[in-house]
Formats: structure tokens, sequence, C-alpha cells
């Protein structure tokens, strides 16, 4: 809840809480609200005091997934800015940070492109205070290549995914988790882009990724690469590494979890294509048993599971009888959303 500034600054004000009897730390949005109210009475609305209480009142709205307190948390920390930049300038932590919040708030709602310019702002800012290889600097690159592929713009997002791999790695090492989770991103960035001459590469960040002892990266990364060797044609190759993403998917999130049920259904249809029917047809039912209780008969993944699992049964049986049988469904859709944000520190 509290908002410090770094030892650099030459201003540095006490948690604004402690200024309230211990009656009031019953909820931090009303302390806030009261802090807020406080400040601007004593010392003026414009005083930097004042313009912490309301960052930090919008510091606890932003953490509130209501809209309306998301509107509200945007007015306050666009007021916040206003007075941080007055008292500060552009190139300080409290305006960088202010910018940044006011972005993930903006991108939540929706303003995707006012948004990408504070992604923008925020960069440039913590370039300049802190250099390239600074962890907020690389922190902001990585929202801001975020920021280029959440509005489809992949290919100028790359060369800013290249750069924070490269400072990841001069940074922690090349197989630290910041490092494999820039790799993990750029390869994603480069399976969205879908060009044969970024296959080699993506196919080597991926299996690197796969190998890793990053959990969370570990059965995502398999599953990518696998579903992009299965559309190029090479299901023998997809086959094991979607084996391998089914059990990572078992121990890192459980074996009735939809990532699961997800590569369950996806191994179901490269066993499929590649004519292993008794394992496509248990696996086809494992997981159109749970997406029917975890997301309803009616839901198109449902739907589609279920088409699935009645075409391998009539082409297993159609081959039985010597007649041509069709394909499955390619899922090249329905792959879940896999791209795993930095983390703010």
């Amino acid at each position: 809840f509290f908002f410090f500034f770094s030892s650099s600054s030459s201003f540095s004000p006490p948690p604004p809480c402690f200024l309230l009897p211990p009656s009031s730390f019953f909820c931090c949005c009303c302390c806030g609200r009261q802090v807020m109210q406080a400040r601007e009475q004593q010392e003026g609305q414009e005083s930097l005091a004042a313009v912490s209480a309301v960052y930090n009142l919008a510091r606890t709205l932003v953490k509130m997934p209501e809209a309306a307190k998301q509107e509200e948390a945007e007015l306050l920390l666009r007021e916040a800015l206003r007075g941080f930049h007055a008292a500060h300038g552009e190139q300080h932590e409290s305006t960088l940070h202010c910018i940044g919040m006011l972005a993930g708030v903006l991108e939540t709602r929706g303003e995707a492109n006012e948004a990408l310019a504070l992604r923008r702002r925020a960069h440039r800012g913590w370039l300049a205070i802190n250099g390239p290889s600074d962890k907020r600097t690389l922190a902001a690159l990585s929202y801001l290549a975020a920021a280029l592929q959440q509005i489809d713009k992949p290919s100028e997002a790359e060369p800013l995914l290249r750069e924070l791999l490269a400072g990841d790695e001069q940074a922690s090492g090349p197989d630290s988790p910041a490092a494999l989770n820039s790799a993990y991103n750029l390869a994603m960035n480069l399976l969205a882009q879908d060009e044969a001459e970024h296959y080699r590469e993506m196919d080597a960040l991926l299996r690197r990724v796969a190998a890793s002892k990053q959990p969370e990266l570990v059965a995502p990364a398999a599953e990518s690469l696998a579903l992009s060797l299965k559309r190029r044609g090479r299901g023998e190759e997809a086959l094991p590494l979607l084996q391998d993403a089914v059990r990572a998917y078992e121990r890192c999130a459980g074996p009735d979890s939809l990532d699961t049920l997800i590569c369950v259904h996806h191994l179901a249809v490269v066993e499929h294509d590649l004519s292993r029917f008794p394992d496509a047809r248990a696996h086809y039912e494992r997981a159109l048993a749970g997406f029917a209780h975890q997301l309803g008969d009616a839901h198109e993944r449902t739907h589609r599971c279920q088409h699935d699992l009645q075409l391998c049964i009539e082409t297993e049986r159609s081959l039985k009888h010597h007649r041509a049988y069709d394909r499955p469904w390619r899922l090249d859709n329905m792959t879940p959303s896999l791209n795993i944000p930095r983390k703010k520190k």
C-alpha cells in the first residue's frame, strides 16, 4: 500500500497511514481517502505530500477488479502524474512508477494506444536514469514489448524482445528465470509471425526452455513447440513433446486443470493424425469429460472435442472397411494463451 521513495530522492515522507490513529487502519481504501483529505487540507492540493496520498489511494483502487474502481484509479493516477511531473520532472522514479501504473490501468480498460505511449515514456525514462542493464529498465522494456504484441505488432516487438533477452542473459545469466522467460516470450513472438525463416531459431528457443527447470515454462514451451511442429507436418516429433507437456502440466497445475485438459486434447489430435486410434480415443474422452464438467456442454471447446472424438471413431471404423478417412479438426485457433508476462518486482 505504501509508496516509498528511493534513497536517491531528496524527499522521503513517512508512510501516510502513520499520520492516522490505529482505529483508522480497518480499511486501506478508507485510510487512503482520509490521508488524502488530511494532506490536502494541511498542505494544499498541489503539495508533494498530497500528491503522494493521491497516488497511494490509486494503488489501493488498482487492486480492486470493479470497473468503477478502475475508473477512479485512472483519474487519481492522472492527477498524481501531473503532481509528480510538476515536482520532479519526467526522469524521476516517482513519475515513472506512476506512468507505469497508469499504463497498466489503461490496458485493463482497453485503452491500448494510450497505454502504449505511456509504456514508451516509462522505458525512455528508466533508460535515461539507470541505463540499459538495470532491472527496472528491462522490466519497462518487457512491458513495452507486451503492449506492442497486444495490438498485433509482433514485428515491432521482436527487436525489443531480443534486446530484453540479451540484457537478462548479461544481468542474470542464460539459465536464470528472467532469461528463460525472455527466451520463451521471444519464441512466442516468432511463432506469432509464423515465418519459415524463424523456425530454426524458434525451435531452439523453445527446446531450451522446455529442457529448463522452470516448472511454469516447461509445459507451455513443450506444447507450443509440438503444435508448431504438427502444423509443419512433423507429427512424429510433436508426439513425445506433447506427452512430456501433459505430464508437466499435471505436476504443475494438476490433472484436472484446464491447461492440462487442453494439452490432452492436443495430444489426442496428434495421435489421431498418426492413426494411433486407441490412445487418441482415450485422450479425447478424458478431455471431453473435463471440458463438459468445467466449461459446460455448450462451450466451443466441448463441442470441438466431441466432434473430434466422433470423427476418430468413424475414421477407425472406415479404415477397417478400407474407406478413405478425414482428419480431425485443426486446433490452430484453439491453443491456450501461453505468453507469460514478466511480473513487476
